[in-house]
């Protein structure tokens, strides 16, 4: 009897720059500090002490950085060769603020890439386009 493999999920991006405290919450539910190299996957989730940023690069070339207090997720990620069909870069900003320049998925189909904010009424949200794949987002 065969058995069925299952292929290994491939990393989403990785942890360009760390300056301060900062942590890396596993979607497994386990947590580490942010160091440079680390491996980020789907489901993944990047959070910023005091004074701390995060710079990250996805595998499409996508730069985001992680501003202090903020806490960021990679909800949904994957990439295709030539901008194949499910391709799509979902970022979900749980708290603070971001800045992300758009790599590949943006720029090939910008409907498949988004910032998603939490939403509340005692919460403003404002985001600006600086250029054309240039977003700054922040919950207020």
């Amino acid at each position: 009897m065969a058995l069925a493999t299952v292929p290994a999920l491939a990393a989403a991006g990785y942890i360009q720059m760390v300056t301060g405290e900062a942590r890396v919450w596993e979607r497994g539910g386990s947590e580490r500090a942010a160091q440079n190299g680390i491996q980020l996957y789907e489901g993944d989730s990047v959070t910023t002490g005091s004074g701390a940023k995060v710079q990250i690069r996805l595998s499409d070339e996508t730069l985001i950085l992680v501003h202090p207090d903020s806490r960021l997720q990679i909800e949904a990620y994957l990439l295709t060769p030539n901008g194949g069909r499910g391709e799509r870069a979902v970022l979900k900003l749980i708290q603070g603020a971001l800045r992300t320049v758009t790599g590949m998925i943006g720029k090939r189909s910008p409907n498949n890439f988004s910032v998603n904010t939490l939403t509340a009424r005692s919460e403003e949200h404002t985001s600006e386009l600086q250029s054309h794949h240039d977003l700054v987002c922040r919950l207020l």
